[in-house]
């Protein structure tokens, strides 16, 4: 996912001998793929919205944004049942935390 593309180019460029060590590592005890999604571009918070929960934006209005417009409880994601289970959990984007309320609803 997108997230994850910044830190490790970033890492690359500082720490070339080390990321690779750690980029193999990675590679041997992990499992990767395709994920396709709807959007690109624009409007990836959708997309974000739901891997994160597991609910579809599809039948919302065109144009919606689902934190933005729709979000004002809690919601059941990823992220809250492995903080159920005991993991610690954190929010990480490139851009701003209050584009799409993300710094609102990441801690409802």
């Amino acid at each position: 996912m997108k997230p994850f593309g910044i830190p490790v180019c970033c890492l690359e460029l500082a720490l070339a001998g080390i990321h690779c060590h750690f980029s193999g590592l990675c590679r041997r005890s992990t499992s990767g793929g395709t994920l396709m999604v709807p959007v690109f571009g624009g409007a990836t918070v959708n997309t974000e919205f739901e891997v994160l929960t597991g609910n579809s934006t599809q039948f919302l209005p065109g144009g919606s944004i689902a934190y933005a417009q729709y979000v004002r409880q809690p919601v059941e994601s990823l992220a809250s049942v492995l903080a159920g289970q005991g993991y610690y959990t954190a929010a990480i984007h490139s851009y701003h935390n209050w584009f799409y309320r993300r710094n609102e609803v990441f801690v409802i």
